[in-house]
């Protein structure tokens, strides 16, 4: 379960995890005094390290490939583990139901109809025993079907899923170029390329968070309540104001 000490210390290892997979480019360059020998003056400038075009490849390939695909990997294993995990739920309480409505039909000993007598249960018990016989035949059917709130908490996750994906696809793709031809980068004569690469590719990633609050906010009820109190909350400050 996630509690909100869980939250902080999960929190901070992946902003440590994150800050050590870009530590190495920033350690290739500097602010220094550069010379300018035509007027023998210096002025301040970013200094490179002799090699930095060796780091800042490494880099690339890892945070833009091989740490990609693990957060591909371990977001789908998530889905696939959270859609087995309420297929189970469902079947166990959809055994549970079936087992009390057995049990109310035929009575404390199982296996045995209750025969009707002459009260007023009789009838009600005989037609529950039948309804009971009449249901067996899609039981199967219905064993794997889950409920309307399961379904869209799958939805929610599959959908927030998929969409992380595809938006860190063009990061990949730019970086994959970059490998292949060493022409498309920044100074290179490919570099229009490698910017407008670049571009699509930030803007994917902030799509990504954008798309992310309406989703959030069409499958999560408290998230809603929440959004509209705040937002509510901030027109009534701006009223005030103005």
């Amino acid at each position: 379960m996630f509690t909100i000490n869980r939250t902080l210390i999960i929190l901070g290892v992946l902003f440590i995890a994150a800050l050590s997979l870009r530590l190495a480019v920033l350690t290739i360059f500097r602010i220094g005094l550069a010379a300018k020998p035509k007027t023998n003056s210096t002025w301040l400038s970013i200094l490179w390290a002799p090699n930095f075009r060796q780091v800042y490849t490494a880099t690339d390939v890892v945070n833009r490939n091989i740490v990609s695909w693990v957060a591909y990997i371990i977001a789908i294993a998530c889905v696939i583990v959270l859609v087995t995990k309420l297929l189970a739920a469902s079947r166990f309480r959809q055994s549970l139901t079936s087992q009390t409505v057995t049990a109310v039909a035929y009575g404390p000993k199982s296996g045995q109809e209750t025969i009707p007598s002459s009260n007023d249960n009789s009838t009600h018990i005989h037609d529950t025993v039948k309804s009971v016989k009449e249901s067996d035949s899609q039981k199967e059917k219905t064993s794997n079907k889950l409920s309307a709130k399961d379904l869209q908490v799958i939805q929610s996750v599959t959908l927030i899923c998929a969409i992380f994906i595809f938006s860190q696809l063009p990061f990949q793709l730019n970086s994959t170029m970059r490998l292949v031809d060493p022409e498309i980068g920044p100074g290179r004569s490919k570099r229009y390329v490698y910017a407008y690469a670049s571009q699509i590719a930030f803007t994917c990633s902030y799509l990504n968070a954008s798309i992310n609050i309406l989703v959030h906010y069409n499958f999560n009820t408290r998230y809603r309540e929440t959004f509209l109190s705040l937002f509510s909350r901030i027109c009534q400050r701006c009223r005030h104001k103005f």
